[in-house]
């Protein structure tokens, strides 16, 4: 059965949420596979040893903070700046870095309601505590605003609060009037093709219950048909209960084990983290737009960037600006770096045909191989666009370097 289904309790009092996401929508395996691939080029590791001086530089969108973090399990990684628009979203992120480095994993999990194990009614006071214990190790503006919510996202357990993650909540709460468990069907792909199973998704993606859930609403009607399409497709892949993105839509908490878990909540991944370092000297958040923000970190250091991943914000943009939006980001780079996109809505040929209008190198090859990197629900394409001045060198993946 389901873990845990407690209908409307799964809609605070206080909704809408201060958080537009609670959990990452994004896979971070792109962004470890471009890694992995620049930093056999740039011949980072050498034997046993690491060149410091070739050691990557990353920025990436905050959003709720796993992407940066799991980005620090790499040694190859000199140092990740994640930007976001949103001050939660910087908020959440910081939050997610100090449990990391105060907290064990298990409390990590319940401070964030994300233990499978541990109802997440009744532990209320728990939570608060767990907080408590690591405010004062949090930057005064992130301690000052979170000190505001601790009756309220925090009590009410952080892993659920996100608008987007109570749209998961009225998913899971329509899935389980009608009778239908994908974790445990015998054949999910046959859903994709059951009315009744599609009309749940129909009643929860529409205009009326969006506008109710998200404090500022920007999506149409059509965006969230082809949501719904990347749910039912995602239906028909294989090994999806290795899938912590499945498991956790699903269910409204992490798998019970490692490989459900995202990677920076990993035992090993964490003790790597903590070893190579998550303070602000590896890692430094940022609030703005990250078209702003991150040329003026380039003229501050003058120091290019090896990797940025802007995740999908191409969604929003309209179709004539988004060359201009794309070439913001090709001067920060270094030659062979890559620009990590993605997107939920737009044709499987938009980035090919945009990558043209813009001075980036796209590898169709490549980029095959990136997406089947990205275990997301939502995400339709992820690709890179390269930066390329120079006569072109085939793409190695990380299943050739094997």
């Amino acid at each position: 059965m389901n873990i845990c289904h407690e209908g409307p309790s799964f809609t605070p009092d206080f909704s809408p949420s201060v958080l537009p996401f609670s959990h990452m929508n994004e896979d971070y395996q792109p962004e470890l596979e471009v890694i992995m691939r620049l930093a056999n080029d740039r011949k980072v590791l050498s034997g046993a040893s690491i060149d410091e001086d070739a050691k990557l530089h990353v920025l990436c969108i905050a959003s709720s903070g796993e992407t940066a973090l799991s980005i620090l399990s790499r040694e190859e990684v000199a140092h990740v700046d994640a930007v976001d628009l949103h001050p939660w979203q910087a908020h959440m992120s910081e939050l997610r870095r100090t449990a990391l480095l105060h907290l064990s994993r298990d409390d990590q999990l319940r401070l964030f309601a994300m233990d499978p194990s541990i109802p997440r009614r009744g532990d209320e006071e728990h939570r608060k505590e767990l907080y408590r214990s690591i405010r004062a190790h949090l930057p005064q503006e992130t301690r000052e605003k979170w000190d505001e919510r601790i009756d309220k996202e925090i009590a009410f357990g952080l892993g659920h609060t996100g608008q987007s993650e109570i749209i998961n909540h009225d998913i899971q709460e329509a899935l389980s009037m009608a009778n239908f468990d994908p974790l445990h069907h015998a054949d999910p792909s046959s859903l994709a093709r059951d009315s009744d199973f599609l009309e749940c998704f129909k009643k929860v993606y529409c205009y009326d219950n969006f506008r109710k859930r998200f404090a500022n609403l920007h999506i149409n009607t059509q965006a969230m048909e082809e949501m719904i399409h990347r749910h039912l497709e995602v239906l028909s892949r294989t090994n999806l209960h290795e899938n912590y993105f499945f498991h956790y839509y699903y269910t409204n908490y992490h798998i019970d084990k490692e490989i459900g878990l995202p990677l920076y909540l990993q035992e090993q991944a964490q003790e790597k983290i903590k070893l190579l370092g998550a303070s602000s000297d590896r890692l430094t958040i940022h609030i703005g737009d990250v078209t702003k923000v991150a040329p003026q970190l380039f003229a501050d250091r003058n120091k290019l960037y090896d990797v940025i991943a802007i995740s999908n914000i191409l969604d929003w943009i309209p179709e004539s600006s988004a060359p201009e939006f794309v070439e913001v980001f090709y001067p920060l780079l270094s030659e062979g770096g890559m620009l990590i996109v993605r997107h939920e809505t737009k044709p499987k040929s938009y980035f090919a045909a945009l990558a043209k209008r813009t001075s980036f190198h796209f590898d169709p090859d490549f980029n095959k191989h990136l997406f089947s990197k990205e275990r997301s629900l939502l995400i339709r394409d992820t690709v890179a666009f390269i930066k390329r001045t120079e006569p072109a060198v085939p793409l190695v993946t990380s299943n050739q370097l094997e």
